[in-house]
């Protein structure tokens, strides 16, 4: 048993080997034996969207970087981590910290390599941020935002009713004011009949309708692949555009043009 003295050497030994003012630059010596060491996070998957998904990865399998996009203190590191959920791999980026800074036990996202703790930052590549055009009113946008973090997460079903909601909301404040509480064909006849949209448009528009209808009431088969919401999901987005972003637009483009001439 080692007794204090030889402690404080052994520690001291360490301290001349990697001192902490070089602690950013010296670089992650693997085992000369290689080992099976796995490592176990939690994290969503940005892959199969999967919240506080079980990833898992090698020890000796980390690799030190010289970049990393805020430059957290202490040796970057990066490592293949596989989520348990889809089977998909990511980068898992990490900070060193020293263990004399540890406070507190090792929790889920940190694991202990030669004489560093390491905890999971990030990785790459990150989880989707879905965006809606500029300009949509919030109850649509929500409403879009829904179906498109229902795609990413492969719910295409889901997806297929969220872009029904969403032109349903969109459209909504065009019809007489005896339609807007009908069902979305209602409406739609009532636009095709005052003529407040192009044909092109309110064909669209049944389209994601018939999609949404289909998703929600067809109980014999259900969305399987991508492809086949993609249609109705480019519709949305380009009735959105239309309806919400183009008008602010040519309102911006105008107010420049009326500013040069005045200037002039």
């Amino acid at each position: 048993m080692e007794t204090e003295s030889t402690q404080l050497k052994n520690e001291a030994r360490r301290q001349r080997a990697y001192p902490t003012e070089n602690l950013e630059t010296r670089s992650l010596e693997k085992p000369k034996e290689s080992h099976l060491n796995m490592v176990h996070f939690k994290f969503d998957c940005p892959h199969c969207q999967t919240r506080n998904s079980h990833f898992s990865g090698e020890e000796n399998k980390i690799n030190a970087s010289k970049s990393f996009d805020s430059k957290p203190r202490g040796v970057v590191a990066e490592m293949p981590i596989t989520c348990s959920s889809c089977k998909s791999i990511s980068i898992g980026y990490f900070e060193g910290i020293e263990r004399r800074e540890m406070l507190q036990l090792l929790d889920t996202n940190q694991f202990q390599y030669q004489d560093l703790i390491f905890q999971l930052k990030t990785t790459i590549p990150k989880m989707p941020n879905p965006t809606c055009p500029e300009h949509t009113p919030k109850n649509v946008e929500l409403a879009f935002i829904e179906a498109e973090n229902a795609l990413i997460a492969r719910l295409y079903g889901s997806a297929a009713s969220g872009y029904r909601k969403t032109i349903d909301r969109a459209i909504t404040p065009l019809v007489d004011d005896g339609f807007k509480t009908k069902m979305l064909g209602q409406k739609l006849g009532n636009l095709q009949k005052s003529q407040s949209l192009p044909q092109t448009m309110i064909d669209w528009i049944s389209i994601v309708k018939d999609n949404g209808n289909y998703a929600l009431h067809d109980d014999d088969r259900d969305f399987v692949s991508e492809a086949e919401i993609m249609p109705a999901r480019q519709f949305t987005l380009t009735l959105l555009q239309y309806l919400f972003t183009m008008p602010e637009e040519v309102k911006r483009a105008r107010a420049a043009i009326d500013e040069r001439k005045q200037a002039s």
